[in-house]
């Protein structure tokens, strides 16, 4: 169907477009994944931002690219996972769960933080029923397995060897691949556990440069049993002969107007693709990118708001209750609870998702002291999925820190340093050192 630029700016098409972005994506009426809740709205407001303003052809691209958005919701997901175990594992292949294991594939810069395939796989014990010992964290087998063999024992000797010799299946799930460089990355390191036993790589999203990739990759390292499951499978939306000739505009826009570091997506994979925990960085940066406080992308892309491993927790954690102690006026200092201040803050700025590790080492709780605590703001701080009430919202403007992320309040910069000390227990009163 072609378009004018009249009929691409008109309310109808705007409508239209949101219907068929809803109907491709199967969202419920009733969903209430924060990145599309109250979707046409969040449509109107994005493309209504000034930065576009002086750029009606981006603008229109924009919109026009909503219609080819892959957006997976969080029970479409849950759904897929209860169909790949049943479907998949246990009718066509038959699997027996005594010889099958999961496992996890980390981040290829950095092994030791949670990332989404730790999320998906405990979705997937979780929606199937299935007991946490069937999964073995390989990337830590394999350091065992180096370890032992410095130390000089032989291959069939090492304690990985033995934990894995009655599992004949290894059965890897992720979200999304995008270059498969780690999933490439993953394969290589594991080898030598694994390369004999038969192998399936469950993505829910796979661009066709990861797909051979990741086949290139099984092939150069000794795999000779492997199967690759996905539900859909695309391309860079640049390389369709109805889009390629957007594809300066849109590089442009993001370079030299939002000033994205990730111009047309990371690899300039020019994907179009969100899931209801994040959106990939290989999705064109337009619809992620937040950098740019001019400009407030559709699906904002939740990072790592705080540098636990370089400038460490300890400093962050001070800087955030100096700055929230500084910054807040002097009448409010002693009215609210710290630590609910920081959570509203972590949920605003992270897509109101507590599946990563960042929230309860901030507050210096486990997971069940951190669930406690969500469970005592509900109804008048937080509803349904983590979501911030009015209330909640009306707090932090009342307090005049709703514009502030914690990422900013991590800086010892935000505001000008004083020798202060804090009781991360007490309320918005810093106490000066003796």
């Amino acid at each position: 169907m072609t378009h004018t630029m009249h009929e691409i700016s008109s309310k109808d098409y705007l409508q239209e477009t949101v219907n068929m972005f809803i109907e491709k994506n199967n969202i419920k009426y009733n969903c209430e994944d924060h990145y599309v809740k109250n979707f046409k709205q969040k449509v109107g407001r994005f493309l209504a931002q000034p930065l576009l303003k002086d750029n009606s052809e981006v603008k229109n691209i924009l919109l026009q690219f909503i219609r080819e958005y892959r957006y997976y919701s969080k029970s479409s997901l849950e759904e897929s996972l209860k169909n790949f175990y049943s479907e998949i594992l246990c009718n066509k292949l038959k699997l027996k769960d005594f010889n099958t294991f999961y496992s996890p594939i980390p981040s290829e810069k950095d092994v030791a933080r949670e990332n989404s395939s730790n999320f998906y796989l405990t979705k997937f014990l979780e929606v199937n029923s299935l007991e946490s010992n069937v999964v073995v964290n390989l990337n830590s087998l394999n350091l065992l397995y180096e370890n032992e063999k410095l130390k000089g024992r032989l291959h069939n000797e090492t304690t990985a060897y033995k934990k894995l010799f009655y599992m004949k299946n290894v059965v890897l799930i992720d979200d999304f691949s995008g270059s498969g460089k780690t999933v490439k990355t993953f394969l290589k390191k594991n080898a030598v556990l694994i390369k004999d036993k038969k192998i399936i790589l469950y993505v829910f999203h796979l661009t066709k440069n990861a797909e051979t990739r990741i086949i290139q990759a099984f092939s150069d390292n000794g795999y000779s049993d492997y199967q690759i499951h996905y539900d859909d499978i695309s391309d860079n939306i640049f390389i369709h002969e109805s889009f390629n000739e957007y594809e300066p505009a849109i590089e442009n826009f993001e370079k030299n107007i939002i000033n994205s570091d990730r111009p047309l997506g990371f690899d300039k994979c020019g994907s179009l693709v969100t899931f209801f925990r994040n959106c990939p960085n290989n999705t064109l940066s337009s619809y992620w990118y937040t950098e740019n406080h001019s400009w407030r992308p559709l699906f904002p892309r939740k990072e790592s708001k705080l540098d636990f491993f370089g400038k460490g927790i300890v400093a962050a954690k001070n800087n955030i209750l100096y700055n929230l102690a500084k910054y807040i006026p002097n009448d409010k200092r002693e009215t609210y609870d710290v630590k609910e201040v920081i959570i509203l803050l972590y949920l605003k700025e992270s897509n109101y998702s507590v599946d990563t590790f960042e929230l309860s080492r901030l507050l210096g709780y486990n997971n069940i002291q951190l669930q406690e605590h969500l469970n005592l703001m509900e109804s008048d701080m937080l509803i349904y999925n983590h979501l911030l009430t009015d209330s909640a919202i009306s707090l932090l403007k009342d307090l005049k820190i709703y514009n502030y992320t914690l990422r900013d309040l991590s800086n010892d910069e935000v505001f000008e340093y004083t020798d202060q000390e804090f009781n991360q227990d007490s309320l918005f009163i810093p106490s000066k050192k003796n």
